[in-house]
């Protein structure tokens, strides 16, 4: 009745209904509109972090005074080829270098003099670039997930260089390359005798659920958990094997010194204290850097840095 008074008057009629049901067509929309648009945004970041632009450093060891070599030799998952430098010390004990993310052979800061101070004592240096990074062919990185292959290549390389003999061989990687080195002893326990880890993540998926947003500069609510699946699917890389905790506690016999500076903004030195308490290593095992940022400890304290690794290294490949 109050309708039909209301429109003999010619007063306007407002139906609820109709409008109740506009509002929630636009309230669908504009939520899949955001839905679709955190999903395109999640999976370009995605893809641009699993495929950086390829480095390339401008020293080389000459620099630092070295003999080498220009060397190449396939990964041991998916033939590319990888490529890097050998610097020849005295004899068959070889320590390789395992570089971070978005670096190069030579990318890190230690890189080069602490290779130099390796050849100094008579070890063998081989520094290489991942796969997706500097000279080295491919283009997706996996933050260890493949790239452990690429380590077990250059094993390979020197296995056939040494031959008949067999090398005494040492790893000493950095961030994403101490991640992946505590990962390839899993898979070659009896031929890597040592591992220096510097500044490594203890999981991956752990990591990256909590960190993506370090990298991304996206909220970090939805965004690390959108990033993480979205790029998990476009590269079919999972991220939950990616765990230097389960390497270690399948392979306690390797002996692993762990490194961390305690002021780094990247990775917490506490995945460092995690994997040192996981591998039941002793205290002497890990030397935390006071107020080092990431794979900064070398810059903080070079002297005691090359000590402590060249004695570790010394035990371990020339007993």
């Amino acid at each position: 009745m109050q309708m039909e008074r209301a429109a003999q008057r010619g007063t306007p009629v407002i139906r609820s209904g109709g409008r109740s049901r506009r509002v929630l067509r636009a309230g669908l929309a504009a939520t899949a509109f955001l839905a679709t648009s955190s999903a395109g945004l999640s999976a370009y970041v995605g893809w641009r972090m699993t495929h950086p632009a390829h480095r390339f450093g401008e020293i080389t060891p000459a620099n630092a005074g070295l003999a080498y070599e220009q060397v190449e030799f396939p990964s041991a998952q998916g033939g590319l080829i990888l490529r890097g430098w050998f610097m020849p010390g005295d004899g068959t004990s070889t320590v390789i270098l395992a570089h971070g993310y978005a670096m190069h052979r030579m990318g890190d800061s230690a890189a080069l003099p602490l290779a130099a101070l390796l050849v100094e004592h008579g070890y063998n240096v081989l520094a290489f670039d991942f796969r997706g990074h500097g000279r080295s062919d491919g283009r997706l990185v996996s933050l260890g997930f493949y790239e452990k292959h690429d380590i077990l290549g250059a094993i390979a390389y020197l296995r056939r260089r040494f031959a008949p003999r067999q090398p005494a061989i040492g790893l000493l990687g950095f961030s994403m390359g101490a991640a992946t080195a505590l990962e390839a002893i899993a898979l070659a326990p009896d031929e890597i005798r040592a591992v220096v880890s510097d500044s490594a993540y203890a999981d991956l998926h752990g990591y990256l659920r909590e960190h993506i947003s370090i990298w991304s500069r996206l909220p970090r609510v939805p965004f690390n958990w959108l990033i993480l699946q979205v790029a998990q699917l476009l590269t079919r890389v999972r991220a939950r094997e990616v765990s230097g905790l389960r390497a270690l506690a399948r392979t306690p016999d390797v002996p692993v010194l762990f490194i961390a500076g305690t002021a780094d903004t990247l990775i917490p030195h506490e995945h460092t204290v995690h994997l040192h308490r996981v591998s039941g290593a002793v205290g002497e095992r890990l030397w935390l850097v006071d107020g080092a940022d990431h794979v900064q400890a070398f810059d903080r304290q070079p002297g005691p840095y090359g000590e402590r690794i060249l004695a570790f290294f010394d035990r371990h490949l020339r007993a």
